[in-house]
């Protein structure tokens, strides 16, 4: 039991660290530096972003979730483990981009590459066994 737990939390470290470092360095090729650019609100902040960045920021989810879900079987050995590592992290995404108000279409889109990343990579670790 503590196995799994424990491999669900590094999971989710993991994919929380993946979309922190991304989340930083893939606005820097476009040449947006400030998280902001002086704009009063997130949701103006949102608007201003080219459409490709959003792209990115979208399959970032995919990524984090692949690697998140892939950890937690790699440490648990069980499907289980890597499902709800790819649930959790859906739920932490859904939250983030309804508390910003973002546009429908990045919700949508960031939750389904979650999950599809998410049962990539517990079927990813399962094939390799």
């Amino acid at each position: 039991m503590y196995k799994n737990l424990l491999s669900i939390l590094v999971g989710l470290f993991s994919s929380f660290l993946i979309i922190l470092l991304l989340e930083m360095t893939l606005p820097l090729p476009f040449g947006i530096h400030s998280p902001y650019n002086g704009t009063p609100t997130m949701e103006e902040y949102i608007k201003t972003l080219p459409q490709a960045l959003l792209l990115l920021f979208v399959l970032m989810y995919g990524v984090a979730a692949l690697f998140g879900s892939y950890i937690s079987v790699l440490i648990s050995g069980t499907i289980e483990s890597g499902l709800r590592t790819t649930v959790m992290l859906l739920l932490v995404v859904l939250a983030n981009f309804i508390s910003i108000h973002s546009p429908f279409w990045i919700i949508i889109l960031s939750c389904a590459t979650s999950l599809f990343g998410g049962f990539a990579g517990t079927r990813w670790k399962t094939k390799t066994t």
